[in-house]
């Protein structure tokens, strides 16, 4: 069986795993496996603490006087302040000119789905459990003339089970993805996308306060636009976005329901970046972005606007060495700049890096430094959330049917005017099994642990096991 059957049944496998993300980790676009570059996500995702480093912005439950005070509704982040996602591989335009094609002579048209079926075990600090998880996947790639568009649609169906506990049949990770690009000219090339997503966090999620019952449903959508232009060895691109995200209730155990409405937000903004070729392995850049976070709501407690501004510059370097080994690595300063004047400005030094290395050979290494600023949860009392993570994979595929991986992740976060920490840690191993072209196994097993000053400390251990049917 050839490799490249191999990895297409293996992109079928971890492309109904994943949960997606608007745009957290690599696509594996390029590639015929995602796993390529996986970067932050775990095997097993399901839960907040084997997600890291996400944002995440655990429940704390209001004084008892409060009960009705706006709760954040994990495991949705507040929108990021600066960094919409973590920092990718740039390949915006360091493609060759050489590799342009022009017009297509006839039209292109792909359509692929696949089915995964998947049962877990949980043990952590509530006990034991058992869930079963099927995730439909479908999507179209179209080429015609010179541009490309890809949609993608998904969902997790779950249902778990445990003796002490509530089941409930949940739907979580709903997305559809868009994406485009057309190519102007051989120097020029446009790019676009969309993104809408439906979420909702199981009440028996490890990171949510034991007074929740019911947490809330999240809307997400949001669109980007650029454009990437070279002129010889100099490179530029020109970017915006924009996005809204809507809060739904929490019911908590006095059957009272928290309107966390306070958090819907719509934020817009965009950015220039800068890229000089020295070499055709290195590539300096500067990169600047400014940001706009509009709230539909004061602040709960002080009746200030949360309305702000947000601006971060960064200088660093690309490298791709035969697309063996490839970095990103970048510093910078950022300033968060809040419309109320009794709401001090938060600055923040950036760091950001991306390592990949493939042999050709099935060897597959990657790993990611993060910083990540975004709002807090406003029952917190603070404003800012700065976080910084780091993570590890590496995956290696034994022979034409077996692929074995493992990864570590780790993140910290603090808050700009609390003394509230986080602590983050987690470590999977996993391997996948292909039975024929259209069927393959998985296995993986991930211990993690969370702690933050109002949680305390808690593990979980998950094992899963999953069968993935695929055109």
């Amino acid at each position: 069986m050839s490799s490249q059957k191999i990895y297409i049944a293996n992109l079928a496998v971890m492309a109904s795993i994943i949960v997606l993300t608007p745009a957290f980790a690599a696509d594996g676009s390029g590639t015929d496996n995602p796993d390529l570059l996986r970067g932050s996500i775990p095997a097993i995702c399901n839960d907040l603490i084997f997600c890291a480093p996400i944002d995440i912005n655990p429940i704390v439950a209001p004084p008892p006087q409060n009960l009705n005070a706006s709760t954040s509704p994990p495991p949705s982040k507040a929108p990021p302040l600066i960094n919409d996602a973590p920092l990718q591989l740039y390949d915006g335009y360091i493609v060759p000119i050489e590799e342009y094609q022009g017009v297509l002579s006839s039209p292109a048209t792909t359509f692929d789905w696949s089915l995964s079926l998947r049962g877990a075990f949980q043990q952590d600090y509530r006990g034991d459990r058992f869930e079963v998880i099927a995730t439909p996947n479908v999507s179209v790639s179209h080429q015609i003339q010179n541009a490309q568009f890809d949609l993608s649609a998904t969902a997790n169906l779950s249902k778990p089970f445990a003796d002490d506990l509530d089941d409930e049949f949940r739907v979580y990770g709903a997305a559809v993805d868009f994406s485009g690009s057309y190519r102007i000219d051989k120097d020029s090339l446009a790019n676009f996308g969309a993104n809408f997503t439906i979420d909702k966090a199981s009440k028996n999620d490890p990171s949510l306060d034991i007074t929740i019952v019911d947490p809330p449903t999240t809307v997400m959508g949001s669109a980007n636009a650029s454009i990437v232009r070279r002129f010889a060895k100099l490179s530029g691109e020109l970017r915006g976005n924009i996005s809204r995200n809507v809060y739904g209730a929490t019911l908590l155990t006095d059957t009272t329901w928290s309107d966390n409405s306070i958090q819907n937000n719509t934020r817009f903004g965009g950015g220039l970046r800068l890229s000089y070729e020295i070499s055709p392995i290195i590539s300096p850049f500067v990169d600047f972005s400014a940001n706009r976070s509009a709230f539909d709501q004061t602040l709960l407690i002080s009746g200030e606007s949360q309305d702000s501004n947000s601006y971060v510059a960064l200088a660093g370097f690309t490298g791709n060495w035969r697309d063996i080994l490839r970095a990103e690595i970048s510093a910078g300063y950022g300033l968060t700049k809040f419309d109320s004047t009794l709401v001090e400005d938060v600055p923040t030094t950036v760091f950001n890096a991306n390592l990949a290395y493939n042999n050709g050979k099935g060897l597959d290494l990657s790993a990611n430094f993060i910083t990540n600023v975004s709002a807090a949860n406003p029952a917190l009392g603070a404003t800012t959330k700065i976080d910084y993570s780091t993570s590890a994979l590496a995956q290696y595929q034994i022979n034409d049917w077996v692929t074995a991986r493992a990864n570590v992740t780790a993140g910290w976060a603090h808050y700009d005017v609390i003394d509230d920490i986080e602590r983050r840690h987690s470590i999977g191993v996993g391997a996948d099994y292909l039975l024929n072209k259209h069927t393959s196994f998985s296995a993986d097993y991930n211990y993690g642990t969370l702690e933050t000053t109002a949680l305390g400390k808690r593990e979980n251990h998950r094992f899963e096991l999953g069968v993935t049917y695929s055109r």
